[in-house]
């Protein structure tokens, strides 16, 4: 499994030469490696048997895991009976020297396998001294990391440590230093409470992996990190895993990340959940509330550890539903506000990645800003689908989606930072904006952005929108090979731009088809200029302002279904230059298509996001009575 190249590449003619130094490359594979390591099932050494019996090594877990960990010949298996075993101050795993799997469901200790759709949980409701399991390693004095593989269990009613000089940190799992963790086969962490980290709380360089529908849900965190808080260069994957209805006072509902990797990628066809998850239920709506679902905050040292991946290893889908931010502008605590699914802010000069692949956004929430993505500061944000219609099963046709939101979808903020090298970049394409609604705010909203940020579109679909603009814009940016119809918007303009005094910024609006009449395309608000160029490759409802008005198209699009050119469309064979987009369509369809019964314009290319497959042209109307 392998990263993408980094974001910008130097290889992109939209962004050309990368301008603010290396980005993580080959460091991040190391990462990637580690996190492929978490899929790996580990073959037996020893096995322990806990329940009552006579086939029972031992009565108590602590017992069966203070035997693994001694025996240093590995891999080891502590197999649970069915039920729920009480344990109110919880179990502690530590300085294992093998891996290790807890594995529940057996019927009883002389069983060789769980028994089907049973599993055992541990409930440490009634203590205060820790969580459910609390997990360390130090150092090690070689490069290995055990592996502590948990399957089939439940782990729940864990409130972290009480009382003075306590640390209330991971209610349900805690796990520090060099360890690798799996929940497997239908685990839950659930339930739990803590200050930090509800369910887990991960210190790095441990890292955690859910997959095989295993779940981190219902725990509550009264300051961050509901589901998971990680710190410390740590890190967080998913693998077909699901983080659901987690709450966090402040920050990160389902995860906050302060200098971790965040990692949600997975073996082929799987699916990852992060649903109703919420930030800022303490100070209910009035102060600081980030990243409903994901609070990515960058470190400047270390970009290695600059890093939030969905999707882009493995063919696998993510789903961002229902997850809630309730921070508002100017709280108390907070530089940033909003990201209803995901809030990232970049710090210092080391730009923080984020790379989002075959997702889908719906009916997230924020108070202020970014129902879907909010993004800050030095971050390089790229949200792109595979070439192909492959989230066709989830109703949107194009392989990423934001769709239900109540604010913008994507929010772009430099929170007031001038320098270019700080200011964030953001590059969407193959994705489909669809049934979005603000009164205020642009589908896509960038808030202020300094001279030196850029924000690209190309080939994506904008349709059903309800909102104020397709995008607001305070600086250079790109609508190119993009399709935007069929929408309501409120604002006068579909385009708004809002240059600072002095300030020039470019707009490139090559290949696209915008056809909202009733507006004005672009419209400036501001008390700069923007120049606004299209190659003489455009199709709009009015000309108005745009330079080269003769050589716009301005009849109705006439598209089909799925947002391809009809036999009719005047959007077929009229370009001759891509204008920085790849050589293929939203669909993954090659570009051009030169049809050979529509006389070329300019050039092959079709306007628009789908490129019309070769085939056949209108049929004459002479011959379609069926009689000549």
């Amino acid at each position: 499994m392998t990263l993408p190249a980094p974001f910008p590449s130097t290889a992109d003619p939209e962004f050309g030469p990368t301008p603010h130094g290396p980005r993580p490359g080959r460091a991040c594979l190391a990462i990637v490696a580690a996190c492929t390591a978490l899929l790996a099932t580990p073959a037996l050494a020893a096995t322990y048997a806990v329940g009552i019996g006579t086939a029972c090594t031992h009565t108590t877990i602590q017992a069966a895991i203070n035997a693994a960990v001694a025996n240093p010949s590995g891999p080891h298996l502590i197999r649970l009976t069915t039920g729920t075993w009480s344990i109110p101050n919880g179990l502690v795993l530590h300085e294992p020297q093998a891996d290790i799997t807890i594995e529940g469901g057996y019927a009883s200790c002389g069983a060789a396998t769980p028994t089907a759709g049973q599993g055992s949980t541990i409930d440490a409701t009634g203590g205060n001294d820790g969580g459910v399991l609390d997990l360390r390693r130090a150092a090690p004095a070689g490069p290995a990391s055990p592996t502590v593989r948990l399957s089939r269990l439940t782990l729940t009613g864990g409130t972290a440590e009480a009382g003075i000089g306590a640390n209330p940190e991971g209610g349900g799992l805690r796990i520090r230093g060099h360890l690798a963790v799996q929940l497997t086969n239908g685990s839950r962490v659930t339930g739990n409470r803590s200050a930090w980290g509800g369910g887990v709380f991960i210190e790095g360089p441990a890292s955690i992996s859910l997959r095989d529908d295993s779940e981190v849900s219902a725990n509550i965190a009264t300051i961050d990190g509901g589901g998971i808080h990680c710190v410390g260069f740590g890190l967080v994957g998913m693998a077909g895993g699901r983080l659901v209805g987690n709450q966090a006072g402040r920050d990160g509902g389902g995860i906050h990340a302060d200098a971790c990797v965040v990692f949600l990628d997975g073996l082929a066809g799987a699916v990852n959940r992060l649903v109703d998850n919420v930030a800022g239920t303490v100070f209910a709506g009035a102060g600081q509330g980030r990243g409903g679902a994901i609070h990515l905050v960058g470190q400047g040292a270390l970009p290695t550890w600059n890093l939030l991946s969905i999707g882009t290893g493995m063919e696998s889908t993510t789903l961002f539903i229902g997850n809630e931010a309730r921070g508002v502008a100017g709280a108390s605590g907070t530089a940033g506000f909003g990201g209803g699914a995901i809030y990232v802010e970049g710090a210092g000069t080391e730009r923080v990645v984020v790379q989002i692949d075959n997702a889908v956004f719906a009916n997230n929430l924020a108070t202020s800003s970014g129902a879907g993505i909010s993004v800050a500061r030095a971050v390089d944000l790229r949200v792109s689908g595979r070439a192909a219609r492959c989230s066709g099963a989830f109703g949107f046709g194009l392989c990423s989606a934001f769709s239900g939101h109540n604010r913008a979808a994507i929010s772009i903020d430099d929170l007031g930072v001038a320098d270019p090298a700080l200011t964030p970049h953001a590059l969407v394409e193959r994705t489909r904006f669809t049934a979005n609604q603000s009164a205020s705010q642009g589908v896509i909203h960038a808030w202020r952005n300094a001279p030196g940020s850029r924000v690209t579109i190309r080939h994506s679909v904008f349709d059903q929108n309800q909102t104020a603009h397709v995008l607001a814009l305070r600086s250079t940016a790109a609508l190119v090979y993009s399709t935007v119809v069929d929408n309501g918007f409120g604002g006068p303009d579909l385009i708004r731009v809002t240059p600072n005094a002095g300030q020039a910024f470019a707009l490139d609006l090559t290949g696209s088809i915008l056809w909202q009449p009733g507006t004005t395309v672009v419209g400036n608000a501001g008390a700069g200029s923007v120049a606004i160029t299209h190659r003489d490759c455009l199709l709009a409802h009015s000309t108005l302002g745009l330079p080269s008005p003769a050589a716009i198209q301005t009849a109705a699009p006439a598209l089909e279904a799925d947002w391809t050119p009809s036999t009719a469309s005047p959007a077929i064979d009229v370009c001759h230059v891509l204008g920085g987009a790849p050589a293929f369509d939203a669909y993954g369809q090659s570009r051009p298509v030169d049809q050979p019964w529509r006389p070329n314009l300019l050039g092959a290319y079709d306007l628009g996001a789908i490129e019309r497959p070769l085939g056949p042209g209108p049929v004459d109307a002479i011959f379609q009575n069926g009689f000549e």
